[in-house]
């Protein structure tokens, strides 16, 4: 049994109690895609990952959820989502451009299950409304970085870091987490080498994608006044990976 078996394996045991707002994905987009709508690998064939190998040891790049039903039933129909329409995919290759890091050593996958049924596809996840959920899902997070091993956790997105804080006491300080404002006067902008499970990695919160160039702009590190916005999420990332 492979990894993207194992992972799909464990998902159907360990997270079985979806939530209004969220429903269990069934069918797999056979190309790229963010796992669990796919497989959540990248090769040069956007339409067929089945020669793709799974980058254990390389980078998780983490979202907080797939995306609406309605996006997902569109990429499913076409067989991936598109690099070149979807924002998510524009700007995150723009990102590991810059930062030397190559897309097919990062699984694309994200902390919780299912896809939205209601709402917007960004924002908070209605997953959050449901504890049992929240909890089977951190669970499963734990069981996809044990597979994977990843030297590098690059998390998307304002909503991620609180839920990576019942991970670890390292990691606790990220619970009251709700703005970027919040996080970056903590700094809390980077962790190194901290367990999560048993697993020893790094992790480093980045701007989501899809809203990059409205959202980047405000990032900020006291401890490097003249390095912000991009290029300071571009100067974390290699940081860690030095």
């Amino acid at each position: 049994m492979n990894a993207t078996e194992q992972l799909n394996e464990k998902l159907e045991k360990t997270v079985t109690s979806y939530p209004d707002g969220t429903q269990r994905i069934d069918s797999k987009i056979k190309g790229l895609a963010f796992f669990p709508g796919g497989d959540g690998l990248f090769t040069k064939d956007d339409t067929n990952h089945e020669k793709a190998a799974f980058p254990i040891g390389g980078i998780m790049v983490l979202g907080q959820d797939f995306d609406s039903k309605n996006s997902y039933e569109a990429s499913l129909k076409q067989n991936f989502e598109s690099r070149i329409k979807n924002k998510t995919w524009v700007n995150l290759l723009q990102i590991l451009k810059a930062t030397n890091i190559d897309p097919e050593e990062c699984f694309y996958t994200n902390a919780i299950m299912g896809v939205r049924t209601t709402g917007k596809s960004t924002g908070r996840s209605p997953g959050f409304n449901c504890d049992t959920f929240i909890s089977q899902c951190r669970k499963f997070l734990i069981e996809q970085i044990r597979i994977q091993k990843p030297k590098l956790i690059i998390t998307l997105g304002i909503k991620v870091p609180s839920f990576l804080s019942a991970f670890s006491n390292e990691l606790a300080a990220l619970s009251e987490v709700n703005s970027w404002k919040k996080l970056d006067e903590k700094g809390l902008h980077i962790f190194k080498q901290i367990n999560i499970g048993d697993v020893k990695t790094n992790v480093v919160f980045i701007t989501h994608p899809s809203l990059y160039h409205s959202n980047v702009k405000r990032r900020f590190r006291n401890s490097t006044p003249d390095l912000n916005g991009k290029e300071l999420e571009k100067a974390l990332i290699k940081e860690v990976l030095t």
